[in-house]
């Protein structure tokens, strides 16, 4: 608002008030120009009939009261001949395009003044508004660290490197401003070369990561891969001139955390360069680097032994030596298989795995247990017998232990028990051989059925 002295309008200067609907209070003065509610558009006027003049601004309408008076109910004639209407849903925004690009950096730099278009849509000014955006980038690029686009530039060369301008700016409806920030975000952004597609060549692109407006989607999956692929062309480049051979072994890390063995495994397998638009060129690159193999089971051979064991060694050592050799070679690995830390670790991780799994997994593993057990049965009986034998030893010596741990009275309780269960037992075993006879692959939850039926006594 601005005021001026009495003396412009003299003795007809009057008492202006601007009623707000919204707000639920009404403002007056000796005022020049006044604000009238954005959502309402109510206008004013003095109650000596000045004519009333307005202004839109973002956030108001100003209002001017002029100096010739008009006959009659000025207000009413105003408000009929021009209904000034704004939902509450739809409030006056400004909205404006803004422009930024990396300057103050060394010209041989790819990214050197390639722009970045952005708009906002908000309440203020467009200085005020545009301040705000700015400093909401910067702070982002502290926040969230990125590898592609402005706060990648931001995060590589510092806020004070880029120059940062206002394209254009409007006000009007939100619903009417938005169309218009999306139409000329995406016009601005196909104009100067479309989303950013290598950070790390001189290309007719912007730094935006989608095609423009609200809700875009992300479009930049080859910038992103790229710029993935320079990270990991220069951790190779250094391995090579370090240790003169592309084959790394899959565990290997540099001194800045990469896990290069990894990533190198997925590029052979196609990540990182299929698909992408400098393929060919990528693949040249890495079939020239010294050793290189796409198969990395035939690359293992080739590799130093100082790095990983050979296969191979393992293999020849084993056909060459003798029996007692092997004999020692197997129980060194046995007893470190049955240590007991790792017995407990094995057991862990089995527990671990039947809390997680699913039913179906569950049953699943069951049943290949049980036809790997039957396979082996039908193949190795002797091995079968053998393995029955050591089953029924141990069963008898955990039944001994038991005993020994109570008193006697409770041990002849104990073996009279333990008799009339072994009795039932062998005669469930006798009538499911019968049964057998007659129904081949029965099981013993079958017998009581084949009782009633009088397929068996």
């Amino acid at each position: 608002m601005c005021t001026s002295p009495a003396s412009v309008f003299g003795e007809r200067a009057q008492k202006a008030t601007t009623p707000c609907a919204v707000k639920h209070k009404e403002w007056s003065g000796s005022m020049r120009c006044v604000c009238v509610c954005a959502h309402t558009r109510e206008l004013a006027t003095c109650s000596e009939g000045f004519v009333v003049s307005e202004q839109r601004w973002p956030d108001a309408v100003r209002v001017e009261l002029m100096d010739n008076p008009q006959p009659g109910n000025v207000y009413d004639k105003l408000m009929t001949a021009q209904q000034f209407t704004c939902p509450l849903n739809d409030p006056w925004k400004t909205v404006v395009l803004y422009e930024a690009h990396l300057e103050h950096a060394d010209e041989s730099e790819p990214l050197w003044r390639v722009p970045y278009f952005g708009q906002i849509v908000r309440s203020g000014t467009a200085n005020e508004i545009f301040a705000m955006r700015k400093g909401e980038h910067e702070r982002d690029t502290v926040n969230e660290e990125k590898v592609l686009g402005l706060h990648a530039v931001i995060n590589i060369f510092g806020p004070d490197a880029l120059e940062w301008n206002i394209v254009s700016s409007e006000s009007g409806p939100r619903s009417t401003m938005s169309i218009l920030a999306n139409s000329e975000e995406i016009r601005l952004i196909s104009k100067h070369g479309g989303p950013l597609r290598d950070m790390c060549t001189r290309l007719t692109q912007t730094l935006n990561l989608t095609n423009g407006g609200s809700g875009a989607n992300f479009v930049c999956l080859d910038a992103f891969r790229l710029s993935r692929f320079s990270i990991f062309q220069a951790a190779m480049e250094v391995y090579v001139r370090e240790n003169e051979s592309s084959l790394v072994p899959f565990s290997y890390i540099t001194d800045e955390h990469y896990q290069l063995g990894h990533v190198l495994l997925g590029f052979r397998q196609g990540k990182l360069r299929i698909g992408m638009q400098r393929e060919t060129e990528i693949t040249a690159w890495a079939e020239a680097l010294p050793c290189w193999q796409w198969n990395a089971v035939k690359a293992a051979a080739n590799i130093p032994e100082r790095i990983v064991s050979n296969s191979t060694t393992t293999k020849n050592w084993w056909k060459n030596a003798s029996d007692n050799d092997r004999s020692k070679r197997v129980s060194q690995m046995t007893e470190g298989q049955n240590c007991p830390e790792r017995l407990e670790a094995n057991a862990e991780n089995a527990r671990q795995w039947w809390k997680t799994a699913s039913v179906t997994t569950k049953e699943k593993r069951a049943e290949r247990q049980l036809v790997s057990l039957k396979r082996q049965r039908e193949e190795n009986p002797d091995k079968e017998l053998v393995r029955l034998a050591k089953v029924t030893d141990a069963t008898r010596k955990g039944y001994e232990a038991r005993l020994e741990s109570l008193t006697p009275q409770e041990r002849e309780k104990k073996k009279t028990k333990h008799a009339a269960d072994l009795r039932g037992h062998r005669k469930r075993q006798a009538d499911l051989q019968l049964l057998r006879s007659v129904m081949p692959g029965a099981k013993k939850k079958d017998i009581a059925r084949a009782k009633r039926e009088g397929l068996i006594p």
